[in-house]
């Protein structure tokens, strides 16, 4: 896990910020919310904490994330993903049946014991009062993690939702109110942004509503305590990569970069305004090094364009978008000095199903025949290129 994650700045800024606070003990608690839109490596981030305070005496493990020393000596973590709930039952436990987000974390902290204690609660529509909540955390430095509630809140009833809502409002208070506690949250930031258009146009479902309802309630309750990050910024590039390949060639990046550099200031000089105005700059040399093996525009038009449709997970889905890619090219046995969108190969099934059938947009497989595979191709044909398709 470790291997794959590049440690993004804000990546670290959260995580420091959270284990510093473990650490001190005369730190206050906190409550922290990690809000970004579909697929912006909230749940990775989840992870890398799990992962670190279940293996707090590992001071090898994770380093590139949290520095060995100043560590905590010991972190008692509950991780919840929501999305995995049911309406009437949480999680089964052998014998115990948690029914509510209050009954599984009381569970993951302390065990039958902590269980027991609010067993009586352990109903959805019930709201534990604010001594039992206090009662839920252990003495020693504690980390709890939430994720997915918009998903589950959409699964219940108005009852229900209000009382998870106080629950959170409760835990947030005395999370705050002790030493060396940490409460994070995830919410969905602006992954319904396009709600109004897709209602006016009767795409909306049942289901979409009830969650974006749920974000707006949940919002209305984190806003107003939680301090918000973004685990990734700027740096999704360094991101994919790092998942995707073992090692960068440094001195291919740097060839790939000066070679496009110079054909950009050799087209500017021949044919001016033809380029967008930055691509002649040295600031975006540099960022065709970053970006290596890939193109900056490839890496922009799936972040911005392909992130804003609903069904486009951005992490995600650009990792395996990119995988498809890279697969292809290699096959392909295709020497490119950097991989560009014309290195899209629209008539493999694979990069059909990522961009069309998973995205529901498969009326454009009509357009994908016949104008890349049919037209652009005899046009290829006709002038023994590539540069129709591409």
């Amino acid at each position: 896990f470790f291997r794959n994650t590049h440690p993004a700045t804000n990546l670290k800024k959260v995580i420091h910020t959270i284990f510093e606070r473990l650490s001190q003990p005369n730190e206050a608690g906190a409550a922290l919310r990690l809000s970004t839109g579909f697929g912006g490596g909230k749940t990775h981030t989840l992870i890398a904490l799990w992962h670190l305070a279940n293996n707090i005496r590992q001071t090898t493990l994770g380093t590139e994330l949290l520095a060995a020393a100043g560590r905590p000596r010991e972190v008692v973590v509950a991780g919840i993903d929501a999305q995995k709930f049911g309406t009437t039952v949480c999680a089964n436990h052998g014998t115990v049946e948690t029914h509510s987000l209050w009954g599984e974390l009381a569970w993951q902290l302390k065990g039958e014991q902590g269980y027991a204690a609010v067993q009586a609660m352990d109903d959805p529509a019930n709201v534990p009062n604010d001594s039992l909540v206090r009662a839920m955390l252990p003495d020693i430095p504690v980390l709890i993690l939430l994720d997915e509630l918009v998903i589950y809140m959409a699964l219940l009833d108005k009852q229900a939702r209000g009382a998870m809502l106080s629950f959170l409002s409760k835990l947030m208070t005395v999370v705050g109110s002790r030493k060396q506690a940490v409460l994070v949250i995830t919410d969905p930031a602006a992954q319904h942004a396009y709600e109004e258009e897709a209602r006016e146009l009767g795409a909306v479902t049942a289901d979409i509503l009830a969650q974006q309802e749920a974000a707006d309630r949940l919002d209305d309750v984190l806003g107003r305590t939680m301090s918000n990050y973004d685990p990734i910024g700027n740096e999704t590039a360094q991101v994919i990569i790092r998942r995707l390949f073992e090692a960068v060639d440094e001195s291919a990046a740097d060839a790939a970069s000066a070679e496009f550099h110079n054909a950009y200031q050799g087209i500017n000089e021949d044919e001016a305004n033809r380029l967008p105005r930055d691509a002649t700059t040295l600031e975006y040399a540099q960022n065709i090094v970053r970006c290596y093996p890939f193109h900056p525009r490839l890496l922009i038009t799936a972040q911005d364009r392909l992130g804003a449709l609903q069904d486009f997970n951005k992490s995600r889905g650009t990792l395996r978008l990119f995988a498809r890619i890279l697969r292809d090219i290699w096959e392909d046995e295709s020497d490119t000095a950097l991989i560009c969108a014309g290195d899209l190969d629209w008539e493999s099934e694979r990069i059909q199903a990522d961009l069309l059938q998973r995205l529901n947009r498969d009326e454009f497989r009509a357009a994908v025949r016949a104008d890349v595979v049919r037209h652009a191709g005899q046009l290829d044909a006709d002038f023994d290129t590539d540069i129709h398709r591409r």
